[in-house]
């Protein structure tokens, strides 16, 4: 065979080839794509974020007996430290006494069992304060906490019933009252004591008091004309 004809049927072969490569690009290109399936990864659950701090009992106005549970939250972020304290409700001084102090946040969770035999009955306060890890604080309170161990409790008032409507009365004769004696007491009449035999009468006081200036009266007299005659006397 002549080189030409080689090299002729080589070209055909070649062409062959690359018309069958692009059969098969053409065929690839025209079927569906399918979607790759690809490895799902679980996302995270899905969390609670945590609540601010707050006492969640006793609640404001509660009236406490015996020994008390006291139910907290202090899981925030940034939590550094806790404490618990108390106070009169009504005080000058304002002054608060300690009863819990931890370095661990709790979530929603009695920390403590107050006794409230141990203080006198009255009005208290509570009040939870939290460091942060940057020094801040934040702080809650509740009020108006009634401590009675040795009092009453007081309770609400009812609201009276509104009073309803009393239908006229029908006509009817008033009845007629009959006046009835009243007796009036008289002043008892002031008995006279009798006399007091040492008691002077002014007509015998005016008396002796004459008397007195009578003779009073003779005595000058007397005593003057004792003078007149002695003089008298010295002159002869």
């Amino acid at each position: 065979m002549s080189p030409v004809l080689n090299y002729i049927f080589g070209m055909q072969r070649v062409i062959g080839i690359f018309v069958l490569l692009g059969l098969a690009l053409l065929l690839l290109a025209a079927a569906p794509v399918r979607p790759r399936l690809q490895a799902t990864t679980p996302l995270p659950a899905t969390t609670t974020p945590p609540l601010g701090i707050a006492i969640l009992s006793p609640l404001p106005g509660q009236p406490l007996q015996g020994t008390v549970a006291i139910v907290i939250n202090t899981n925030i972020p940034d939590f550094a430290s806790a404490e618990l304290s108390f106070a009169y409700a009504k005080h000058p001084l304002d002054t608060w006494f300690l009863l819990y102090e931890s370095n661990q946040p709790v979530a929603d969770a009695a920390v403590m069992q107050w006794d409230t035999n141990a203080i006198s009955d009255g009005d208290y306060r509570l009040r939870l304060t939290v460091e942060l890890t940057d020094g801040s604080q934040r702080t809650v309170e509740v009020t108006n906490l009634r401590v009675r161990n040795y009092s009453p409790i007081e309770t609400n008032t009812p609201t009276p019933a509104t009073p309803t409507a009393t239908p006229p009365p029908q006509d009817t004769l008033a009845p007629t009252l009959t006046p009835t004696a009243s007796w009036t007491p008289r002043p008892p009449t002031p008995t006279p004591l009798p006399r007091n035999p040492l008691a002077l009468h002014p007509s015998q006081v005016a008396l002796s008091a004459a008397q007195g200036g009578m003779a009073a009266a003779v005595v000058f007299a007397l005593l003057g004309l004792y003078t007149f005659l002695r003089r008298l006397g010295k002159k002869r």
